[in-house]
C-alpha cells in the first residue's frame, strides 16, 4: 500500500516521499538522479511495486529542489543531508536493515552518504568521476554559474544549481569517495551510456570491496528505457542475497 510521507530534513527543508509499507524489517530507499524525481519517469514506481511484492518495504522521495519537495539549491552535500534524514526517518519506523537503490547522481549521493546503517547498494549508471555531463563542461555555463553563484534551469520544473555543485562535481574522484564504502555494492551499467561512460564504472569497481560486482546491460543507455526489467530482476536478486527475509522470531530476537 502506497502512503504519501512529508518530513523535514536536518536543514529544515520539506521533503515529499512515498512509502510502500510492508510488514518486515528490511527496506529499500530509492535515490533519484540529477534533476530527476521520486518516480524517475515511472521506473522507480515500477521498481517499488516489484520490490514490495517480494516483501521489501520501499521508500522513494524527492530531494530538496526536485519534484514535489521544497525549492532550494541543488548540491551534492545538500542531497547527502536529505538522504541522511530519510535514513533516520525509516529507522524511526522500525526498519533495521537498509538497502539503497540509486541512479546516476543519486548513486553518488548514496556512496558519499555511506554508513554501517546501509547494508548493501544497487547503483545504476553511478556518477563516480567529475565533470561527466556536457552541461558541466560548457564554458559559458561554468562562467555564468561562477559569476552569479548559481544558475536556474527551466525544465519540467525550475532547478537551481549552485556553484558548490559545480565544485563538487569537479572534485569527485573514485579513489577518494569509494574506499570508505564497506558494504556489498552492485553496479548496473548500460554499454550504450553516453552520459556516464561505462568505463567509469569499470574503474570504480576496483576501489570497492571484493564483494562488489559490475553487471553490464547490452544496448542500454543512461536512462534505462531499455533493459529496466532485467535491471530490476538482477537488482532484486542482489537485495535478496544481502537482505534476506527473516522469520518473525528472527526479527523479534534481533530487536531484543
Amino acid at each position: 500500500m502506497s502512503e504519501r510521507i512529508v518530513f523535514k530534513t536536518q536543514r529544515g527543508l520539506r521533503i515529499v516521499g512515498i512509502l510502500e509499507r510492508v510488514n518486515t524489517d528490511r527496506i529499500i530507499i530509492m535515490v533519484h538522479g540529477f534533476t530527476g524525481d521520486k518516480d524517475m519517469c515511472g521506473k522507480f514506481v515500477r521498481a517499488a511495486h516489484y520490490l514490495a511484492r517480494r516483501r521489501f518495504a520501499v521508500f522513494r522521495f524527492d530531494f530538496a529542489g526536485s519534484g514535489e519537495s521544497q525549492d532550494t539549491y541543488i548540491s551534492l552535500f545538500g542531497q547527502v543531508d536529505d538522504l541522511e534524514s530519510a535514513i533516520a526517518l525509516v529507522q524511526s519506523w522500525g526498519y533495521t536493515r537498509i538497502g539503497l537503490l540509486g541512479h546516476s547522481f543519486g548513486a553518488l549521493t548514496g556512496l558519499v552518504t555511506y554508513s554501517p546503517y546501509i547494508r548493501t547498494m544497487v547503483l545504476t549508471a553511478p556518477v563516480t568521476e567529475g565533470r561527466i555531463q556536457p552541461m558541466f563542461d560548457n564554458l559559458l555555463f561554468r562562467s555564468w554559474i561562477k559569476l552569479r553563484g548559481h544558475i536556474r534551469l527551466h525544465m519540467k520544473r525550475v532547478f537551481t544549481i549552485s556553484k558548490e555543485s559545480l565544485n563538487e562535481r569537479d572534485l569527485t574522484r573514485p579513489n577518494i569517495i569509494l574506499p570508505p564504502v564497506r558494504c556489498p555494492v552492485l553496479i548496473i551499467h548500460g554499454d550504450k551510456d553516453t552520459t556516464v561512460p561505462l568505463v567509469h564504472s569499470q574503474r570504480a569497481i576496483k576501489f570497492l570491496p571484493k564483494t562488489a560486482k559490475l553487471e553490464i546491460i547490452p544496448g542500454t543507455t543512461h536512462e534505462f528505457n531499455k533493459g529496466w526489467h532485467r535491471t530490476l530482476r538482477i537488482g532484486t536478486a542482489w537485495f535478496e542475497k544481502h537482505l534476506p527475509e527473516r522469520t518473525k522470531s528472527q526479527i523479534k530476537k534481533y530487536a531484543s
